[in-house]
């Protein structure tokens, strides 16, 4: 991705590509270059597995299921608790 996050290529990143997907993430990838970083959100325990968003956090549920499904072939959870809390905070957030 270039400075305002449009993508321009493809790149693997084998150590990257193990992190499971939340929409609760405690880490966030970000580039600089070529060199990917992922970062804490905040403090992690020892043993606490790392999470990253594979979809964008602000789009609706609906709009994050469909992405899930189409491009990693999983489905949130229903009435999970993660989905309770993230779209509490992008209610909040475009509110």
């Amino acid at each position: 991705c270039d400075d305002e996050l449009t993508p321009v290529g493809l790149g693997l990143y084998p150590p990257a590509a193990t992190m499971n997907h939340s929409c609760v993430p405690n880490c966030c990838v970000t580039f600089k270059g070529k060199t990917l970083y992922v970062r804490c959100l905040s403090d992690c325990e020892s043993g606490t597995e790392l999470t990253i968003a594979y979809v964008e956090l602000c789009a609706p549920r609906e709009t994050r299921r469909n992405e899930l499904k189409k491009h990693y072939k999983f489905d949130l959870d229903d009435g999970g608790v993660e989905d309770v809390k993230k779209d509490t905070v992008a209610h909040s957030v475009a509110h």
